[in-house]
């Protein structure tokens, strides 16, 4: 539901506008009316009407000058300018100030009605967007502009859950990653620091409880058939908007706690974590180490290495106990002077070795690239952050994105679903949320402007 702001000083037109609405636009409200821009203005404090509806000539302010103040004080609200065919001259200085629409006097109920369903679709993306910028700040824990968050949130609790595919999100090397946001059509808010991850925000009108639980249980196996371990924190207890920042804080630091290299996991953000040995002979398999080093015996040293790495996954060490492990055995060999690499690229190395550690759902991989190629994934990484400054995941989304927009021009007649797997996704919905965080539409309509496009030449 919409609301309407309507501005006219004759009694009659502003109940004849009302009247239309209330009896044509179900998706509307009159939240106030107002006989002049003074008045308007200041009820707009309280009100924040989605549209406002006014007439042009008013005394103490007139309809242009309200309208300029309105776009700089309240810009979301969408703004219709009514008036004659005598004070055309009038419109367009309305329209200069920012007017969405306008009618002509006498207002037909027919014309209103037209108006108003141009006005929704405007009005639904500029929620969408609102909605979106809202649920980055609180996952972000940015401060929110409360009565914006309580205009475009409705003030009701939400379950929330967070499902990621491998391991958790770069923090050394910032590879661009692309931010992923749910679609106008879903009830369900979603957002994801970067494509392998979703942050689901549920309202508890949409699912009950065990629904939601259900819903995210089917999610993680869908994402760990496609090959990737998946790790998924559920908050079976639901929040309150002004508490959502702080439950959201709370996933993300059990999800940094627990996540573990090749293993799919579910468990709540609350959950006791497991009882994990402090020590389980690490120390003693560094020494050992330092004592192959010491030797020059390279051959002992490669396998002992793999053996501890082994040896280290299979106590299921949360990812950052065992990179913690991984970059100490990095520096043992820089320190002995084996390896020439500088301190910034091991950590670029050992980034991308976590990140690629069963990471892709799909048949095209890292590690198929440079098996392909005949080159390693260390030189072959280098090569993305030195010429393209990107990872090769990020590389990999936008050369599919870029296919997509191709296909659609060509084959206007293929179906979204069909495009998602002729582009190496299994599911279209994420398809269309990827689609829509790198082009800034969704592909439906990136195809709808295509026709119109083909259609004008």
């Amino acid at each position: 539901m919409y609301t309407v702001m309507i501005v006219d000083d004759e009694p009659a037109a502003l109940e004849l506008l009302c009247n239309i609405i209330r009896k044509r636009c179900p998706c509307f409200q009159i939240a106030d009316t107002a006989e002049n821009g003074q008045e308007a203005l200041v009820k707009m404090e309280s009100v924040r009407p989605d549209l406002l509806i006014t007439d042009v000539k008013m005394l103490v302010m007139d309809g242009v000058g309200l309208m300029a103040r309105v776009q700089e004080r309240f810009p979301e609200t969408r703004m219709v300018v009514v008036s004659g065919y005598q004070d055309f001259a009038y419109v367009k200085a309305a329209l200069r100030s920012g007017t969405c629409d306008y009618l002509l006097k006498p207002v037909m109920p027919r014309k209103l009605t037209e108006m108003m369903g141009r006005m929704e679709e405007q009005l639904k993306e500029i929620r969408y967007r609102q909605q979106c910028r809202i649920v980055k700040a609180l996952c972000r824990g940015e401060p929110a502009d409360t009565a914006r968050t309580e205009k475009y949130f409705p003030k009701e609790r939400y379950y929330c859950a967070v499902i990621r595919k491998g391991a958790l999100p770069r923090r050394f090397f910032n590879s661009g990653g692309i931010e992923v946001f749910s679609e106008k059509t879903e009830k369900i808010m979603i957002y994801g620091r970067d494509e392998m991850e979703a942050m689901y925000l549920c309202p508890e009108t949409v699912f009950c409880r065990q629904e939601f639980i259900q819903m995210v249980e089917r999610q993680t196996a869908k994402e760990a058939r496609g090959g990737s371990y998946v790790t998924a924190v559920i908050s079976t207890e639901a929040v309150t908007l002004s508490g959502l920042s702080e439950r959201v804080r709370e996933l993300y630091e059990a999800l940094n706690r627990r996540i573990m290299v090749g293993k799919t996991q579910i468990f709540r953000w609350d959950a006791p974590e497991p009882a994990r040995k402090t020590n389980a002979g690490e120390t003693a398999d560094l020494k050992a180490l330092g004592v192959y080093l010491e030797h020059g015996d390279m051959e002992a040293l490669s396998k002992a290495v793999g053996k501890a790495l082994q040896k280290w996954i299979s106590c299921e060490y949360p990812q950052l106990r065992l990179e913690k492990l991984v970059r100490q055995v990095f520096y043992l060999l820089l320190g002995a002077g084996i390896s020439k690499l500088s301190e910034e690229e091991c950590e670029f190395l050992l980034e991308d070795a976590f990140c690629h550690a069963q990471t892709a759902a799909e048949p095209l991989t890292l590690s198929r690239m440079c098996r392909q190629f005949g080159v390693s994934q260390t030189y072959l990484s280098r090569l993305f952050r030195k010429y393209g400054d990107t990872s090769f995941v990020h590389y990999l989304t936008r050369v599919r994105m870029e296919a997509a927009k191709t296909l659609m021009k060509e084959n206007p007649g293929l179906f979204i679903r069909d495009i998602a797997e002729m582009t190496g996704y299994g599911d279209q919905f994420y398809f269309s949320r990827i689609f829509r965080s790198v082009t800034g539409e969704s592909p439906s309509e990136y195809m709808e402007h295509m026709a119109s496009e083909n259609g004008k030449n």
